[in-house]
C-alpha cells in the first residue's frame, strides 16, 4: 500500500444533509464547520493521524451490482433553500473569489476577472454557466455500494435507502463541488479507481473528501477503489 503522507490541519467537516436514524445515519467525524454568508464552510483536509484513521476506517466490499439506479429517485433539480437560493447557487457562492451577489442569487464577475477555479483540471472561469455541481462521490456509486449496519456490509444504498434519504445525499453541500462541464461529463459515475482529476494537485483533497463521504453515509469501497484512495493522499503536501 503506498504510504500515506502527512497533510494539512482540518478546519470542519460539513454535516448539512439530515437523515432519518437509519443505517446511513451520518458519523460525526469532527466538529462542526462555521457558517458564513455563503452557507456551510467547505472542509478541510484532516491532520496527518486522522487521514490515516480515516482510510483505515474505511470499510472494503465488493460493489452490490445487482442494485437497481435510477437517477429520477435521487434527484434532478437543486432545492431551494430559505434565503431563496438554490443547492447549486450555494456551492457557486461557496468557491466563489471576488464575485459579486445579485438579485436571485444571481453571480457575476466584476469587469469579466475570473471568480472560479474548476478544482479538476484547474481552469479559471468569469462564467458561472460553465460550471457544473458534481457530486464527489457520484450518485450512481453510492448506489451501488453497500451500506454497513451491525459492523456489517449489507445492501447497496440504492435497495436501503428511503426516498427521502436519497434526496439528501443528492443535495448535501459536503459532497458537491462547481466543476467544468467538459470534467464533469468525463468524470461521469466513475470511482476513483476509474478516474481521478487530472489536476494532480487536487488529488489530497479529493481524496480525502471523498473517504469522509462515504464515512458519512456508512458506505463501503471495493478493493482498487480503496487502493487508488491510498494512492492519491500519498501526494498530500507534507509539513
Amino acid at each position: 500500500m503506498t504510504r500515506i503522507a502527512t497533510l494539512p490541519v482540518l478546519a470542519a467537516v460539513l454535516a448539512a444533509a439530515v437523515l432519518a436514524p437509519t443505517a446511513c445515519k451520518p458519523v460525526d467525524l469532527t466538529t462542526p464547520a462555521t457558517t458564513g454568508p455563503a452557507g456551510p464552510a467547505t472542509p478541510a483536509t484532516p491532520p496527518p493521524a486522522n487521514a490515516a484513521a480515516l482510510l483505515r476506517k474505511l470499510p472494503v466490499a465488493e460493489e452490490d451490482t445487482g442494485a437497481h439506479y435510477e437517477r429520477a429517485e435521487w434527484g434532478e433539480d437543486w432545492p431551494a433553500r430559505t434565503d431563496g437560493c438554490t443547492t447549486r447557487d450555494l456551492v457557486l457562492l461557496r468557491q466563489a473569489k471576488g464575485a459579486q451577489r445579485g438579485a436571485g442569487c444571481a453571480l457575476h464577475c466584476p469587469a469579466a476577472k475570473p471568480c472560479w477555479v474548476s478544482p479538476y483540471d484547474g481552469r479559471a472561469t468569469a462564467d458561472p454557466g460553465e460550471l457544473e455541481i458534481d457530486h464527489r462521490v457520484p450518485l450512481n456509486e453510492a448506489a451501488r455500494s453497500r451500506v454497513v449496519a451491525g459492523g456489517k456490509p449489507g445492501l447497496g444504498a440504492t435497495r436501503v435507502w428511503s426516498a427521502a434519504q436519497k434526496h439528501a445525499y443528492y443535495a448535501d453541500p459536503a459532497n458537491l463541488v462547481a466543476v467544468t462541464a467538459e470534467v464533469n461529463s468525463a468524470k461521469s459515475d466513475d470511482d476513483p479507481a476509474r478516474w481521478r482529476p487530472a489536476n494532480r494537485e487536487a488529488w489530497c483533497a479529493y481524496a480525502t473528501r471523498y473517504i469522509q463521504t462515504k464515512l458519512k453515509y456508512h458506505l463501503t469501497a471495493d478493493k482498487a477503489e480503496r487502493a487508488a484512495l491510498a494512492q492519491m493522499l500519498g501526494t498530500c503536501p507534507a509539513k
